[in-house]
């Protein structure tokens, strides 16, 4: 313990003596050094200063390097993107159609009527002309034998959709013997029916991103021992996919009730089969209340009538006037009962008839169904060659012909085919 002590108390005697010859060696360390360092006595102020311009200079030369590089990157990237425009024709190839919910018309299940081709329609869709701006970039450089290229593309189109259903626009006459059974009642409504066809025109966006393997033709022919293709050395076989999105307008002419639903049959002309017979209402619900109105004033005259005869004949006093009073009475009392019974009955019921209560709902028959063209995504195939103008024209310009056709598409625009013509501007 005695030793660790001693040998404790040597060190801490010796360390001020240690830093005191520290010190004194650094002058000769830095001049072993080459006297170059910054804390060397033999650096004079001029010298660290040009020390420290050479310095920046050397700092700034790098930061030029870098800035020249980054410039040459943009300049290189710059040189593939391109600028296009497309424009051509979508023509759609098929007819569709489906089934509607069909609504407003009670009778229908209760009465047997058969009411089906009410609820089916037809949809015929026409593209027109199309519209197409896109921006790229192309992978491809120097490549002799083609390459990817990639582009962004915004596309504008028109379309033209007729939508066809059945349904009932005018009251038609039926003898009895036409409606004297279901099955020749249901004739009689089925003779009824006529088309009800709405044409809407509205435009359709097209947002998609296109990746395209270009070949180029000359180079392919100059890789297999060829010669080239001499003139159509810029000729090339175009392939590519695109995925995006397409978003359609709804139909806004359609024909429509106050709820928005598409009205097949006037609630005043809906027909039912009840009791062994078709009844179809006039929809003259005007016509109707003035009948029951001349049939009321006739009542109240024969009512009037009536009285008169009564009281006439309760004062009598003649007894060879009592036998045409009786009469004249009796008479009035007969046009009346006939009025009520007969007359007014009727009246009453072409009122009833008229304001559409014949099918206990006075709701017009409507159908919902989808809009003819939805939208969702959408992805095409493409097919084309392209050739570039710029050894013809001297000026980088690539011109093109596209053929699209839809793989993936919202309801109405399956099948698409589409023609497009184009150039691409190359930067």
């Amino acid at each position: 313990m005695t030793g660790q002590k001693t040998i404790t108390a040597a060190l801490f005697a010796s360390a001020p003596a240690l830093v005191f010859a520290l010190v004194l060696a650094l002058p000769g360390l830095a001049h072993a050094g080459g006297g170059d360092g910054y804390y060397s006595s033999a650096s004079s102020s001029g010298d660290r200063a040009a020390a420290d311009e050479g310095g920046m200079m050397d700092w700034m030369d790098q930061f030029g390097s870098v800035g020249e590089s980054v410039g040459d990157f943009f300049e290189q990237a710059a040189s593939h993107v391109y600028l296009g425009a497309r424009g051509g024709l979508n023509v759609y190839d098929a007819s569709e159609g489906g089934e509607g919910q069909l609504s407003g018309y009670n009778p229908a299940e209760g009465e047997g009527l058969d009411l089906s081709p009410l609820s089916r329609y037809t949809d015929d869709v026409d593209y027109g002309a199309a519209a197409s701006l896109v921006l790229g970039f192309d992978f491809t450089g120097g490549s002799e034998h083609g390459g990817i290229r990639t582009e962004a593309d915004v596309s504008y189109m028109y379309y033209t959709a007729t939508r066809c259903y059945r349904g009932i626009t005018e009251t038609q006459s039926r003898n009895d013997e036409t409606l004297a059974t279901l099955e020749l009642a249901q004739v009689a409504f089925d003779a009824q029916l006529t088309d009800i066809c709405a044409e809407q025109d509205q435009p359709v966006w097209n947002f998609l991103f296109n990746t395209f393997y270009d070949v180029k033709l000359d180079g392919l022919a100059r890789m297999t021992g060829g010669q080239g293709l001499g003139m159509l050395a810029g000729l090339d076989v175009n392939l590519g996919v695109g995925v995006g999105y397409m978003l359609a307008q709804d139909a806004a002419d359609f024909d429509r009730d106050r709820r928005g639903r598409l009205v097949l049959v006037n609630d005043a002309l809906e027909p039912r089969y009840a009791n062994g017979a078709l009844e179809q209402k006039s929809g003259d619900t005007a016509a109707a209340r003035e009948t029951l109105s001349m049939t009321l004033d006739t009542l109240a005259t024969q009512t009037a009538a009536l009285a008169v005869a009564e009281a006439a004949l309760a004062a009598n006093t003649m007894p060879a006037m009592t036998e045409t009073l009786t009469e004249t009475r009796d008479n009035a009392r007969l046009a009346r009962e006939t009025t009520i019974n007969v007359t007014l009955r009727d009246a009453r019921q072409g009122v009833i008839a008229a304001q559409g209560v014949g099918d206990d709902n006075r709701e017009n028959t409507t159908v919902v169904a989808p809009e003819p063209l939805q939208s969702g995504l959408y992805v095409p195939l493409y097919a084309g060659f392209s050739y570039s103008l710029n050894e013809v024209i001297g000026f980088p310009v690539t011109a093109e012909v596209l053929y699209r056709y839809a793989v993936v598409a919202p309801q109405g625009f399956e099948e698409t085919h589409s023609l497009f013509g184009g150039v691409r501007y190359h930067f």
